[in-house]
């Protein structure tokens, strides 16, 4: 609950700060993801272990004047654990869930005279984490990208968007062992296409 009670308060912060002129739009996202280690077994042979998932979907809110915005973003994946010997993949293991709260700010740094824009944006992240089943397990991290917004018409556009995340491992800290290392941070890069709409 702390998680959520964080995450709508920065998203009143962020939209007081933000002109009445600002639009609201909402964006439908799907994107590929990419995670690093989350756990390394030591024996032998050695294995990494990481989350394969089969893609993110999102639901995103912006706020945007011409310059600067806020955003809050549901995210949502499944798949499976993977194991890598030597960047060999082996069989999967237990399914696995993510679920993704996300706010960030945002600011226009470039644009074009056909009003393609490119956008940056950061924020903190909130993970939900299900594995094999169980209770999920919360983490918090940050988020930094970029997106090329491609206007179609006065009230859609093509999104293309390119982000980066670094949270703790998914893995409990209780988990760890004589052979079971839990790295310290936990990467992610995802690559996305969205369709959005002024509301």
């Amino acid at each position: 609950m702390r998680p959520v009670l964080t995450v709508g308060l920065l998203c009143s912060l962020m939209a007081t700060t933000l002109p009445a002129q600002s639009e609201w739009q909402a964006t439908i996202e799907v994107g590929s993801t990419s995670f690093s280690s989350a756990a390394h077994d030591t024996n032998n042979p050695a294995t990494n272990v990481h989350a394969s998932l089969d893609g993110m979907y999102t639901l995103r809110f912006t706020r945007e004047t011409l310059r600067s915005g806020i955003a809050i973003a549901l995210s949502y994946s499944s798949g499976f654990l993977e194991g890598y010997v030597e960047n060999f993949s082996v069989v999967p293991g237990d399914g696995i869930q993510l679920v993704e709260i996300a706010p960030e700010g945002r600011f226009a740094v470039g644009r074009t005279s056909t009003g393609a824009t490119l956008w940056v944006h950061a924020g903190p992240v909130f993970d939900f984490w299900s594995v094999g089943g169980n209770d999920p397990n919360s983490r918090i991290g940050g988020l930094a990208g970029a997106t090329l917004a491609l206007p179609l018409s006065p009230r859609w556009r093509v999104d293309v968007r390119g982000d980066f995340a670094i949270s703790a491992s998914y893995a409990d800290k209780e988990e760890e062992g004589p052979n079971l290392i839990r790295p310290s941070t936990m990467r992610r890069g995802r690559i996305a296409l969205g369709i959005t709409k002024k509301l």
